[in-house]
């Protein structure tokens, strides 16, 4: 099955491979698709880091529920592991999203000047 939206040169190579085997140069990268697909990433990441907050923060806020802040401070605990559940995917959601855009950005400058990333594709 062919690309439809590769280039004349890409269709040449991939083809007219005797083993299967196709080489291509990634020169250039999509700078907002990069930014999507690692925020995404990002919101999954601090997902789990804010689910292992939450399960910290309520065992240490039972813990000290027989301390001298009493049940005070098993709810706060408690809602510093609700909020991390919820801030912490929203955080390293626009963290990684942005610093996807930022490094999507750079590797095309330097993809322009270096000619890009050789890769080799094998078909099955």
């Amino acid at each position: 099955m062919s690309n439809p939206f590769a280039s004349p040169e890409y269709q040449q190579s991939a083809t007219g491979s005797a083993g299967g085997n196709m080489s291509v140069r990634l020169n250039r990268v999509g700078v907002m698709s990069s930014g999507i697909v690692g925020g995404t990433f990002g919101v999954l990441i601090g997902l789990i880091v804010g689910v292992f907050i939450a399960l910290i923060s309520m065992a240490g806020g039972m813990a000290g529920a027989g301390g001298p802040n009493g049940p005070q401070g098993a709810g706060f605990a408690l809602g510093m592991g609700i909020g991390a559940v919820i801030f912490a995917p929203i955080f390293y959601g626009i963290g990684t999203f942005i610093m996807a855009i930022i490094y999507a950005a750079i590797y095309n400058v330097i993809a322009g000047m270096t000619g890009g990333i050789e890769m080799e594709f094998r078909r099955n």
